[in-house]
C-alpha cells in the first residue's frame, strides 16, 4: 500500500481500536465510555468512507474492501444493544468486590442517622468499581440498608445494581414513602430484577412520565 496512505490507515486501526475497547467497558467507564463511542464511531465511519474513495481505482477492489470490513464491522458493533449483557457480565465477574464494598459501607454507616438519601465515597480499591462513579448512594433505617451502586444512564432510564441487607430494606427501597418524614410523596418507578439472590438487583428507575418502551437502551 502506498506510503500516502498509511496514516489513513493507522488512524483506521487506531480508532477501531478505541471503539471496541470503549464498548467493552461502556458501564465500567461510564459515562466516559459513552462520550468516547459519540466521537470515536462517527469518525471511523467516516474515515473509512474517505479510504474508499481515495483508493477508489488505485488498489484491486478486494484489498480495498479487506481493508473498509474491520472499521465497519467495528461500528456495527459499537452499535449493538448490548449494553445491558456488558452490564451484568462486569457485574458477575466482580460480584465479590461489590460484596466487599457492601461490607465497607455498612460498617461505616452503621452509627449514622437514618437518611432516605446517604452518600458515601468509596475508598480504594472499591472505588476502582466505578472510576467515574466512585461513591454510592444508601438508604438506611435502623440496621437496614440498601446500598445503590450506579451501572449507566440514559436520557430516561437510570440503572443500577442495588444491594438489601435484609428484606426491609428492599421495602425501603420500593415504597420509599414508608420512610417518613420528607418522603411521603415518593414513589418507586422502575423494576427490578433478582441477581441470583434477594439481596442483589439490577434495577431500571424511570420518571413517571417518561416510562421508556425498552429500559435496556
Amino acid at each position: 500500500m502506498k506510503n500516502k496512505y498509511t496514516g489513513l490507515v493507522i488512524a483506521l486501526i487506531v480508532l477501531s481500536a478505541v471503539c471496541v475497547i470503549a464498548k467493552l467497558l461502556i458501564s465500567y467507564l461510564f459515562p466516559l465510555s459513552r462520550f468516547v463511542l459519540l466521537a470515536a464511531v462517527p469518525a471511523t465511519a467516516v474515515l473509512a468512507v474517505a479510504f474508499l474513495i481515495k483508493t477508489r481505482g488505485r488498489f484491486p477492489l478486494r484489498r480495498m474492501v479487506t481493508c473498509a470490513v474491520i472499521p465497519v464491522a467495528v461500528v456495527l458493533f459499537a452499535l449493538l444493544p448490548i449494553d445491558r449483557q456488558l452490564e451484568l457480565a462486569r457485574f458477575h465477574v466482580l460480584r465479590g468486590a461489590y460484596a466487599s464494598a457492601c461490607t465497607a459501607v455498612l460498617n461505616s454507616v452503621s452509627g449514622t442517622p437514618d437518611t432516605a438519601d446517604g452518600r458515601y465515597a468509596l475508598p480504594f480499591p472499591h472505588s476502582s468499581l466505578n472510576p467515574v462513579y466512585s461513591s454510592v448512594r444508601y438508604i438506611k433505617q435502623g440496621n437496614s440498608v440498601a446500598i445503590v451502586f450506579p451501572a449507566s444512564e440514559s436520557l430516561s432510564v437510570t440503572r443500577s445494581f442495588v444491594y438489601f441487607s435484609d428484606a426491609h430494606a428492599r421495602d425501603l427501597f420500593e415504597h420509599p414513602q414508608k420512610f417518613g418524614s420528607g418522603s411521603e410523596n415518593s414513589v418507586f418507578t422502575g423494576s427490578m430484577e433478582e441477581l441470583g439472590s434477594p439481596q442483589w438487583a439490577y434495577v431500571f428507575t424511570w420518571g413517571s412520565d417518561m416510562v421508556p418502551n425498552d429500559p435496556n437502551l
